[in-house]
């Protein structure tokens, strides 16, 4: 009777350990120093030039910006002398009633 129920455990012990064992995830296996299992995703070169890319683009917008902005300044400026130099015209063509 012993026997049985050893015989009987150890089956039981058997089909656990099966059980287990088939609901592990499966592990990539090396063979020879090379993995069998794909990456999935970009590699961190792939990312670090990536990002590399992303930040001269933004360097490139951010100089074109400031381009923009300072030939703007010029233009309001260049405006600005021209309405001065209007409104000084004017004064001194209603002062002196001939175009200075």
């Amino acid at each position: 009777m012993n026997n049985a129920v050893a015989i009987f455990s150890r089956e039981q012990e058997r089909q656990r350990q099966a059980q287990a064992q088939s609901q592990v995830p499966s592990i990539g296996v090396t063979v020879h120093g090379k993995s069998r299992a794909r990456r999935e995703g970009p590699t961190p070169d792939q990312i670090k030039k990536e990002q590399e890319k992303q930040e001269k683009a933004l360097a490139k917008q951010l100089k074109e910006a400031e381009k923009a902005a300072k030939k703007a300044t010029q233009e309001e400026i260049k405006a600005a002398k021209e309405v001065t130099r209007t409104g000084i015209d004017k004064a001194f063509s209603s002062m002196f009633g001939e175009k200075y």
